[in-house]
């Protein structure tokens, strides 16, 4: 299992990221138990020029702040 240390990794166009992110793993501990699930889908938005994105028209709210942020920011 590749662990990605470097927020590069993020720093790319969406659908770069999206293709790159198949296959990949997320790791959590949750009360003591390791827990794993590797992404097999994903989906790509275009920000705010895209009308099936949540930012559309640069709309910002509470919400939609992480897409604002720096590549590496969960949404």
């Amino acid at each position: 299992m590749e662990k990605i240390n470097d927020i590069n990794f993020f720093k790319t166009d969406t659908i770069t990221l999206a293709k790159n992110l198949i296959g990949k793993w997320i790791v959590t501990n949750f009360e003591g138990k390791e827990i794993k699930a590797q992404i097999s889908e994903t989906e790509a938005y275009l920000g705010v020029n895209d009308s099936a994105c949540h930012t559309y028209k640069n709309k910002r709210t509470t919400r939609t702040e992480p897409m604002f942020k720096q590549g590496g920011t969960i949404y």
